[in-house]
């Protein structure tokens, strides 16, 4: 029977990378979370730090290896919504460099949901195509 919705944290991946004491429960859990036994919600804001966090326990890892690890969480039978906005942030996240996963992230949700981005940070913004107002003009201090 699975267990009822809970929300997934890094750590529970990142351990079972590593020969260590919780690294049989991590492991655990990812084969049940697969399985479909337990329900979880991966938060952008943990994709986010599996963005940086895989690489500094993979070094060398590449953005694409990056993004398929996470793709790979996400299709999993007992991994909830919201899959579809962050495969399409992962995957502008892998084609721009010079971008974060939360820029991209937010570039996507503005674009699909219409909405500007409040930002001094425009440039990366503007470079997604995504409505990114300049405040000094906005707020009538420039």
């Amino acid at each position: 029977m699975p267990r009822g919705l809970g929300l997934f944290d890094t750590s529970a991946f990142l351990d079972s990378l590593y020969d260590n004491t919780w690294r049989a429960s991590a492991e655990a859990l990812l084969r049940d979370i697969a399985a479909g036994g337990t329900h979880v919600e991966i938060d952008p804001l943990v994709v986010h730090e599996l963005t940086y966090a895989y690489v500094r326990h993979r070094p060398g890892a590449t953005r694409g290896e990056v993004v398929d690890v996470i793709d790979e969480l996400l299709s999993w039978r007992g991994v909830m919504e919201p899959k579809d906005v962050i495969r399409l942030a992962l995957a502008r996240w892998e084609s721009d460099h010079a971008l974060s996963f939360v820029d991209a992230y937010l570039g996507v949700r503005a674009e699909l949901e219409n909405l500007p981005v409040y930002t001094i940070n425009r440039r990366d913004f503007l470079r997604q195509g995504v409505d990114a107002p300049d405040l000094r003009e906005l707020m009538g201090t420039g």
